[in-house]
């Protein structure tokens, strides 16, 4: 009946360690993550095989004088201080019986570590106090080993020193108190599972070279060594063969934790937070810097425009020196306004290079493999701020307008020598004598021929002296309009600043923005879709390790 039983067991163990490999393959596969799971090459559990005895306990707790006491090995150095170093197997009884050095001594935390090592390896555990029982940091331990790392039906407790004093009875309801207190939410193990067995390890070592043989006896009888060794094989006839079906499940629920552990590293729990908070400072960037320059350009376009009403208004007044003047001030404050224009476009394009080249770092923390190279702003976006080219081309295409606006007025072929030579040069040179004849009065016209007229407003006046009421009006009609013509020009212009400033500048920096904000939300959905696809893989390496406790409690019921 047993044997069956180890058979059942056997298959169950075989179909779980398949069933962990195959799906942990899959998960590898489904997320790229690479994992150990070399353990599963090798999933029969060696029946014949070796039992590892592990001896674990506070140092000078005498554990390599009970382990010398088994072994007989004169090779083993006993005493007060810390003699153990390392993990150190000795054979005996067909069992490998592993010292350990003393746990939690607070001086060497390698130590722990070596003896955390051999614990893992365990087919059973010998845990070894002295007489003076459990001290509230080696009680924590035996607790973690008993209901935090499972191996409670694994142990047994052995009290050494019992010549100190201390009567077994007393001690045993010492510990059946000290042993029932709560530990977590765990049921609390019978104090007769851990099998205490009372021994003096010293007694027997000092009886293999005690001459006399009454006393010899004595010190052998002292040292209970023939109860602890029959404790021992029962406990490993016992326990041996469980054991090493429960410690490769537990071999199992390492690995499963293990790898649980890398993939909740990977979730990343903020990463979404921290991705909608980028998405949003990106958004915010593109609406106020969008907006400063749109800002930027609508008020150069609304100054330009004054600057040509403010000169269309003096047309028709004042000498010509005075207004060619005015038209020289004009193209300065013009140019004044674009260098103002060119030098805020570029602060304000800087500012949003470096906020984007933020947001490119900050998005490849958070999305392996992304570089701020992603979504930075290019390089001939910042260039692009550079409105020279607008200022640079005005002065032919704003003067070469101002000449059509004049001509369509002085027209009829007569003002071929009007001369516009540069920004600065707006003159009206000698053109009285090929002015439109309207009406009566040309020889007169013809007689001022030669005369420079220093101002429209002249023009007007000897207009109307040759022409008659009729005269001044129609003159004046063509004045205003004139001037309605050269403010029309101002304002195209103006126009044109405001749409080159919007097709050069506004509109490239909007559409790298938007690049950036576009990969931040595939950022964002890529980041969802892995979030989703690590929690589905949690819930099957919770499902393995539910099962691996479900044939742990079997195991654990039949022993």
């Amino acid at each position: 009946m047993e044997n069956l039983k180890i058979v059942e067991f056997n298959k169950k163990y075989q179909q779980l360690a398949v069933q962990c490999r195959d799906t942990l393959n899959n998960i590898q596969q489904e997320t790229g993550i690479q994992f150990d799971v070399s353990v599963f090459d090798d999933t029969a559990v060696d029946m014949d095989s070796i039992l590892n005895l592990v001896f674990v306990g506070q140092y000078s707790a005498g554990k390599s004088s009970i382990i010398k006491m088994l072994t007989q090995d004169e090779g083993i150095e006993v005493g007060a201080a810390i003699t153990t170093q390392s993990y150190t197997p000795y054979e005996w009884n067909n069992m490998y019986i592993v010292d350990t050095p003393g746990i939690q001594t607070g001086i060497r935390e390698d130590h722990d570590a070596i003896t955390e090592e051999a614990i893992q390896k365990a087919d059973l555990i010998v845990f070894v106090i002295t007489n003076e029982l459990f001290n509230p940091t080696i009680l924590r331990y035996f607790n973690k080993l008993a209901y935090d790392m499972g191996k409670g039906k694994k142990m047994i407790l052995v009290i050494n020193k019992m010549v100190r004093g201390g009567e077994p009875e007393v001690l045993l309801e010492d510990l059946q108190r000290v042993l029932s207190q709560p530990y977590g939410q765990y049921p609390l193990l019978p104090l007769d599972t851990f099998r205490p067995c009372f021994i003096d390890a010293q007694s027997y070592l000092d009886a293999l070279h005690e001459a006399d043989s009454s006393f010899r006896q004595e010190l052998l009888r002292q040292s209970h060594y023939d109860d602890f060794v029959c404790i021992l094989n029962d406990f490993a006839d016992e326990k041996g063969l469980y054991g090493r079906f429960v410690r490769k499940v537990q071999i199992i629920e390492d690995t499963l934790d293990a790898i649980n552990d890398r993939i909740e590293a990977a979730c990343e729990p903020n990463r979404e937070q921290n991705l909608n908070d980028l998405l949003f400072s990106i958004k915010e960037s593109k609406r106020c810097g969008v907006r400063k320059l749109k800002d930027l350009y609508q008020n150069a376009r609304q100054s330009i425009r004054y600057v040509g009403a403010q000169f269309a208004s003096i047309i028709g007044t004042g000498s010509s020196e005075e207004l060619e003047q005015s038209f020289s001030d004009a193209q300065n404050q013009i140019n004044d306004i674009l260098d103002k224009v060119e030098a805020e476009a570029q602060n304000i394009v800087s500012e949003i290079k470096a906020q984007s080249q933020d947001f490119g770092i900050q998005l490849e923390n958070q999305v392996s493999g992304m570089t701020d190279e992603s979504f930075a702003l290019r390089d001939n976006a910042g260039d692009s701020a550079n409105v020279k080219g607008v200022q640079q081309n005005f002065s032919q295409e704003f003067v070469n307008g101002m000449a059509n606006a004049t001509m369509s007025i002085l027209n009829n072929g007569y003002t071929k020598d009007l001369l516009i030579q540069g920004l600065k040069t707006f003159k009206y040179n000698t053109w009285l004598d090929k002015l439109p004849l309207i009406g009566q009065g040309s020889a007169k016209a013809t007689a001022a021929a030669g005369k420079l007229i220093p101002a429209i407003g002249a023009v007007i006046q000897v207009a109307a002296s040759i022409g008659g009421k009729i005269a001044e009006d129609n003159r004046l009609t063509q004045l205003a309009q004139l001037r309605a013509d050269i403010r029309k020009e101002y304002d195209d212009y103006a126009d044109q600043v405001y749409k080159q400033g919007m097709q050069s500048v506004v509109t490239p920096i909007a559409e790298e923005l938007d690049k950036a904000i576009n990969e931040t939300e595939r950022a964002l959905f890529r980041g969802q879709q892995q979030s989703d696809l690590y929690k589905q893989v949690q819930q099957k390496i919770q499902i393995l390790k539910q099962q691996c406790q479900l044939l742990l409690n079997e195991l654990d019921s039949a022993q």
